[in-house]
């Protein structure tokens, strides 16, 4: 019989522990006024990255009819809300909602072509090459789900899950920018901006990305902490939905920061 009141008493020492100690932050500072961690931290978070952006040969086929864009470069910031749930000690689920603005540029280059250019009273053949830049701007509202487990009992933690971004198509802004160039010539290089209409280009309304993040959790004052983190998703449904599609891998860091409940 004393043997069962001792399991007993130490599982219920255990479930205490457990709950106290939800973060794996001892927010107990004395046990004259015991504080109890909460499980539900409500915060925001704000992120900047770069992003890789792999375009289809014919994925603007229908904007600029000239050539084939390659592969390009962009921008990424998000900032926004977020909620996380402490299930154990070591496992937790988080949402999050928030806004997201991103840009890219991708090049094409045209085949060169001789032009007469008037030097010394004669016309004179020279090379011309003309450069196509496509950029591409606008803002998201975005949808996260994460799962999350730390590390070896540390506060570094894994966490994965997906994002569901809605895009805004009133304030995505395509432009093409031609920029000609003249071989061995004084003539100065000339770009010439063209917007194209929103309505030409068929865009996906929600991007789809599963996304993996690294976090180091670290305690600020009783019931708060900060996570630095860094993270990288990907679009698997193509931004544009015709037949080569366009997709982005984004890696971006940022911080959050988390208030008990």
């Amino acid at each position: 019989m004393k043997i069962q009141r001792v399991v007993i008493l130490l599982l219920i020492l255990t479930m205490q522990s457990s709950l106290v100690k939800a973060q794996g932050f001892d927010w107990v500072y004395s046990w004259n006024s015991p504080f109890k961690s909460p499980t539900l931290f409500i915060g925001g978070y704000i992120g900047t990255g770069t992003s890789i952006e792999t375009i289809g040969k014919n994925s603007f086929s229908d904007v600029v009819s000239c050539c084939a864009f390659n592969d390009g470069t962009g921008t990424a910031f998000r900032v926004g809300f977020n909620a996380e749930y402490w299930v154990l000690g070591d496992y937790s689920l988080q949402a999050q909602v928030g806004y997201a603005f991103e840009s890219m540029e991708s090049r094409s280059q045209s085949k060169p072509s001789t032009i007469l250019v008037l030097e010394n009273n004669r016309h004179v053949p020279k090379t011309m090459n003309r450069t196509y830049i496509l950029s591409n701007s606008g803002s998201n509202f975005d949808i996260g789900f994460i799962g999350k487990r730390k590390l070896f009992s540390s506060h570094f933690s894994i966490a994965t899950g997906f994002s569901l971004s809605m895009i805004m198509p009133e304030s995505n802004e395509t432009k093409v920018m031609t920029e000609y160039s003249i071989e061995s010539s004084d003539i100065e290089s000339k770009t010439y901006p063209t917007i194209v209409p929103n309505d030409n280009i068929i865009r996906s309304s929600v991007l789809i990305r599963p996304l993996i993040r690294c976090e180091y959790d670290l305690s600020l004052a009783r019931g708060i902490y900060a996570k630095p983190f860094i993270q990288t998703d990907y679009t698997i449904n193509p931004r544009v939905t015709n037949t080569d599609p366009w997709r982005s891998l984004t890696i971006l860091g940022g911080i959050a920061f988390m208030f008990g409940s």
